[in-house]
C-alpha cells in the first residue's frame, strides 16, 4: 500500500474533527475525500501532509512509518516526500514562475539539475516558457498549474490536493481536472484529493470516501457510492434522489430510492413499476429538461428531452434494478 491510515484521530480542543480513522490507498490510485465543511477531509489530508499532529494512531507512506502515537514517531512535512497543492495557490509573489517551482528544491538543497528539473515540471502542466512571468501575469489557472509544478518537481510517489480547483471558474475546472489525472496517470502518483463538490470526486477518482463529522460513512468506487449509497445522507448529499412512495411497497425502517436518469417516459419491459405524477417547475439546463414532479406526496427530479408544461400529468416507467433500498437513519 502506498498509504496506511491506522487509528488517527484529531482533537481540536473539545472537537473531536476526526475520529479514529482506518484507510488503505494502493500505489497509483486516486481517491478523493467528499464531505460537507467540517466533515474531516482536510483535517485528515494534513495529518497524512504532516500538517498536522494527530493525538493518536499510525501512518505509513510507502512502507516508512511517518507518525506513530506509541513509537513517538513524528517525520517532518517536508520530509515525508509528499506533494502538497491548495486551494489558494500559494505562489511568492515577489518570485518568477521558474523560482517558485524551484522553491521546494532551494529549500531542501537539492539543486542539482535545477533549471531542467524546473522546465520539466513546467512542460508537464503546459506552462513551457513561462519560467520568467510572476504570479500577476498569470491568470488564475494558470497560477494553479504553477502549484502543480511546484508540487511534481520534487518527483514525489504520493500528491495531495486541497480543494484545488474550488477558486475557479466551471470551464477553468473542466480543463485541469482532466489535466490533473492525466498527470497522475503518467507520472504514477498516488493521489488523495479534497473536494465537497461530489460531481468533481466521481469524475476523477477511482475511489470515493465520502465522511461526515469525522466519520467515513463509505468508501468505494464512484458508481457503487452513487448507485448504492449506504444511508440517506450519502444518497441526498452525492446526486439527486427520487424516494419511492410508500405505496410501493416500502417496509417500516427503510427507504427505496432511485435516481433521476433511471426513469423513463417509455415501458422499457412488462417488469417495470409505474408511476404518475404532476410538473410543478421545468428549468432548461443545456442538454436536457429538468422537471420538479409531485409523485404520490414525493418531491422527484426527473430529465425530459422534450419540454413538459407545468401541470402535465406524466407517466414514468422505472425498472427494479434500478431501485436501491437503504435504512432510515435514526438518532
Amino acid at each position: 500500500m502506498s498509504i496506511t491510515v491506522e487509528n488517527v484521530e484529531k482533537n481540536f480542543g473539545s472537537v473531536q474533527a476526526l475520529k479514529p480513522t482506518n484507510l488503505e490507498i494502493g500505489s497509483g490510485e486516486f481517491i478523493s475525500l467528499v464531505g460537507p465543511s467540517g466533515c474531516g477531509k482536510t483535517t485528515l489530508l494534513r495529518t497524512i501532509a504532516g500538517l498536522e499532529l494527530p493525538d493518536d494512531g499510525k501512518l505509513t507512506l510507502i512502507d516508512r512509518v511517518v507518525f506513530s502515537k506509541p513509537d513517538g514517531i513524528d517525520v517532518p512535512a517536508e520530509n515525508r516526500g509528499v506533494g502538497m497543492v491548495f486551494q489558494d495557490f500559494a505562489l511568492w509573489p515577489h518570485l518568477t514562475v521558474f523560482e517558485n517551482v524551484a522553491f521546494g528544491l532551494r529549500a531542501r538543497k537539492d539543486t542539482d539539475r535545477l533549471k531542467e528539473r524546473v522546465q520539466w515540471a513546467l512542460s508537464r502542466v503546459q506552462l513551457a516558457g513561462y519560467d520568467d512571468r510572476y504570479p500577476k501575469q498569470l491568470s488564475g489557472g494558470q497560477q494553479q498549474r504553477v502549484s502543480f509544478a511546484r508540487a511534481i518537481v520534487t518527483e514525489p510517489k504520493i500528491i495531495l490536493l486541497d480543494e484545488p480547483l474550488s477558486a475557479l471558474d466551471a470551464v477553468l475546472r473542466e480543463g485541469l481536472r482532466l489535466m490533473l489525472r492525466s498527470l497522475a496517470n503518467e507520472l504514477g502518483l498516488t493521489a488523495v484529493y479534497v473536494t465537497h463538490d461530489q460531481h468533481e470526486a466521481m469524475s476523477i477518482s477511482d475511489r470515493i470516501v465520502v465522511m461526515r463529522d469525522g466519520v467515513m460513512l463509505q468508501r468505494g468506487i464512484p458508481e457503487e457510492v452513487y448507485n448504492k449509497p449506504n444511508q440517506l445522507f450519502i444518497a441526498e448529499f452525492v446526486g439527486k434522489t427520487n424516494f419511492l412512495p410508500e405505496s410501493n411497497g416500502t417496509a417500516p425502517g427503510e427507504l427505496k430510492m432511485t435516481r433521476p436518469e433511471r426513469l423513463t417516459v417509455q415501458r422499457q419491459s412488462k417488469q417495470d413499476l409505474e408511476f404518475t405524477g404532476v410538473v410543478e417547475m421545468v428549468s432548461y439546463v443545456g442538454d436536457r429538461y429538468e422537471a420538479h414532479l409531485d409523485v404520490e406526496g414525493k418531491k422527484w427530479v426527473v430529465y425530459f428531452e422534450e419540454r413538459p408544461d407545468e401541470g402535465d400529468r406524466v407517466t414514468l416507467y422505472l425498472a427494479p434494478k434500478f431501485v436501491h433500498t437503504i435504512k432510515e437513519e435514526t438518532e
